[in-house]
């Protein structure tokens, strides 16, 4: 008997007998049932898409344009019974990245002054902050930065209030509290910094000095000669003063007064 045979795309095809019906295994016809159902799934995805959810208000959401609006984030009790009030900024644009610059038309609504420059349209002013010129320094000693300071009073130093008892039920939701902190001194004070130097400049005391009789001294050590940059700051808690002063660090002994 004569087989008839035929070669084809349709793998559904196979060689069978004459007047017999071809057969597809059942593996064929799970393979397009599962093509056609992803390919439903990905048209309704797509169409998904293109149309939001009555939900949607995509008014909040822009590439560009908008302005940078700031948030509070909390607040945190210091030792001394003075608060830290915590901020932070949102950024509405979703591609552009915005560089703010200082200047009379970046402010803060609402508010009295309505801008970000310091002391302007304010009755406090910046302290005023002088060092006295060092002749000459050597490696190893103390050399002695002796800042003056003029300000206004402005503004008053606050009065250390008393600490609160720690609480004893610890079921009770109890306020934040920096007790991990030296606290900061009141009033006119004077920090230093290192600008520009060949080695590490260790300053005794570090961080903010306070001043006292208009005066706030400190001392520096320096490690290797050279022409070092320190900065001054005089802040009155508000406001600030930055200068600066060169020394220059030789091998033999100090002259400092």
């Amino acid at each position: 008997m004569n087989e008839s045979r035929f070669v084809g795309a349709d793998p559904c095809v196979r060689p069978t007998a004459r007047n017999a019906k071809p057969a597809c295994p059942p593996s064929v016809y799970l393979t397009v049932m599962l093509a056609c159902v992803a390919a439903f799934a990905f048209l309704a995805m797509a169409n998904a898409r293109a149309q939001p959810l009555p939900t949607a208000i995509p008014q909040t959401k822009w590439a560009s344009g908008q302005d940078v609006v700031p948030y509070f984030e909390g607040w945190i009790r210091n030792p001394d019974g003075s608060f830290d009030m915590v901020f932070g900024y949102f950024n509405r644009n979703w591609q552009e990245e915005l560089a703010i610059p200082a200047g009379a038309g970046n402010f803060v609504e609402p508010g009295g002054r309505g801008n970000l420059n310091p002391g302007e349209g304010d009755p406090n002013k910046p302290p005023a902050v002088t060092v006295a010129p060092v002749h000459a320094a050597s490696i190893g000693d103390a050399v002695s930065l002796r800042a003056t300071v003029v300000d206004d009073g402005l503004p008053k130093p606050r009065e250390v209030s008393a600490k609160r008892p720690a609480a004893s039920d610890a079921t009770k939701i109890q306020a934040q509290t920096n007790s991990n902190v030296t606290p900061r001194p009141r009033g006119l004070t004077v920090a230093w910094m290192q600008l520009r130097g060949p080695a590490r400049v260790t300053f005794e005391p570090a961080g903010s000095i306070p001043v006292a009789e208009g005066t706030a001294v400190t001392a520096a050590r320096f490690q290797q000669p050279g022409i070092y940059v320190l900065r001054a700051t005089a802040s009155d808690g508000a406001l600030a003063t930055k200068t600066d002063v060169t020394i220059t660090v030789e091998a033999g002994k100090s002259q400092n007064p």
